[in-house]
């Protein structure tokens, strides 16, 4: 999911087959379930390390949520 995060903001395309990959091989419930983890992880470092810009950006990421 570390990856899926980064992807998201890199390039989009391979996020898109990463993330068949995952929908095939993952539980819906643990895809959604390690979004929220990293959500959390990704807007409390970019808190305490950047400026409001990537709060907001890390805060839309993990909103959108997994889309199963």
């Amino acid at each position: 999911m570390t990856l899926r995060f980064d992807l998201q903001r890199r390039a989009p395309w391979p996020a898109a087959e990463l993330d068949r990959h995952l929908r095939a091989g993952t539980p819906a419930d643990l895809l959604r379930l390690c979004w929220a983890h990293m959500g959390i992880r990704l807007v409390d470092w970019a808190i305490r390390h950047h400026g409001p810009a990537e709060v907001d950006h890390w805060l839309d990421v993990a909103e959108r949520g997994y889309r199963i």
